[in-house]
């Protein structure tokens, strides 16, 4: 029998959001996430993502702390560079990379947060292995603090991450689903 259903292994890697979502997401997943880190902390620290990387899909967001730390949305997407590039040198299948949502406490932590996102688009259409995941701005959800989410907000969070991380199936491979059930429908006995 055929499976429609894909499974995927996941890395999921990032901040203090990551921390908070990644359990709950469905797919067999490993969590390297740690709050208050940036790309940069785990460029830096490669060698607790490498063991978990090859065949995996990655799904990645951090940028919170990179704007409270007053990183420029150039150096941002540089760091960003680098560790995908770490990543995908591990083994990684794929990096799917988050929009990350925005803060309600401080709106010139905010503004630069938001900064981030036309070098989150850019580098999703650049890099061949990697693609955008979930816009979390588009969350329309209560925050504890001005930055988290309650509890039921990131389990409703990771439903919305997972869909992101299966891809849609090609129209090749849904040609040929359609086919192989086309034949076996002609083989049945009348």
């Amino acid at each position: 029998m055929i499976s429609l259903i894909a499974t995927l292994t996941v890395l999921c890697i990032g901040d203090s959001h990551s921390v908070n979502y990644c359990p709950n997401l469905t797919q067999p997943t490993v969590t390297q996430a740690e709050p208050g880190v940036t790309a940069g902390y785990w460029s830096v620290n490669i060698d607790q993502l490498q063991p978990y990387t090859p065949g995996r899909t990655v799904s990645y967001m951090t940028g919170t702390n990179e704007a409270f730390y007053g990183l420029s949305p150039a150096a941002y997407r540089a760091s960003l560079e680098a560790l995908f590039d770490q990543l995908t040198q591990a083994g990684a299948v794929e990096i799917v990379i988050h929009i990350p949502p925005e803060r309600t406490d401080d709106l010139d932590l905010n503004a630069l947060l938001q900064s981030y996102t036309p070098e989150i688009l850019a580098l999703a259409a650049a890099r061949p292995d990697t693609r955008l995941g979930l816009d979390w701005r588009t969350l329309d959800l209560p925050l504890v603090d001005g930055v988290h989410y309650f509890p039921a907000g990131y389990e409703f969070a990771a439903n919305a991450v997972e869909a992101t991380l299966i891809p849609e199936p090609s129209a090749h491979l849904q040609l040929a689903f359609g086919l192989l059930v086309l034949g076996q429908l002609r083989r049945r006995p009348r």
